[in-house]
């Protein structure tokens, strides 16, 4: 009987030890979509948390400019009141200037054009540097638009 009972273990102990290296063969194909899972939902915490968190209240918690460098050239206040920005309004914008149509007028030649040149210009995106993607003639340069029955401020 023992060596029918030795038998009997090692048939049952086979099983067990085939469910062992399944189970191995398992994780190792589960590991890597693991990792994929959780490089999704770490990246889909960084987006989330974007759009969720205002970063003006913690610039102002610790006293930084919530405004961006880029843009402070144009000096925007959101304190002023209507009545101080509707006094700095330009001459065509007045209620007096209901004959400016800005887009009803002509394209005319200025000598005083170019005011500047698209290299120097930090503003203009390179998919708009003409001159520095191999058109030759800067001609296209001095045109100006001129509306009919005002004059745009520079």
């Amino acid at each position: 009987m023992s060596k029918n009972s030795l038998a009997e273990e090692h048939e049952e102990a086979k099983p067990i030890s085939e469910a062992l290296k399944r189970f191995k063969r398992s994780r190792l194909v589960l590991e890597p979509s693991l990792g994929v899972l959780g490089f999704f939902l770490v990246g889909l915490c960084l987006v989330w948390s974007f759009f969720y968190f205002d970063y003006r209240s913690a610039a102002k918690r610790y006293n930084l400019s919530d405004k961006s460098d880029r843009f402070v050239w144009l000096k925007l206040e959101n304190n002023k009141s209507s009545t101080t920005i509707s006094s700095n309004r330009v001459g065509f914008l007045e209620e007096s200037g209901d004959k400016c149509d800005v887009f009803d007028g002509d394209w005319v030649w200025d000598e005083s054009y170019p005011l500047y040149r698209s290299k120097d210009c930090r503003f203009l995106d390179e998919g708009f540097r003409c001159s520095e993607f191999g058109r030759s003639d800067l001609f296209y340069t001095q045109w100006r638009w001129q509306p009919k029955h005002c004059n745009l401020p520079r």
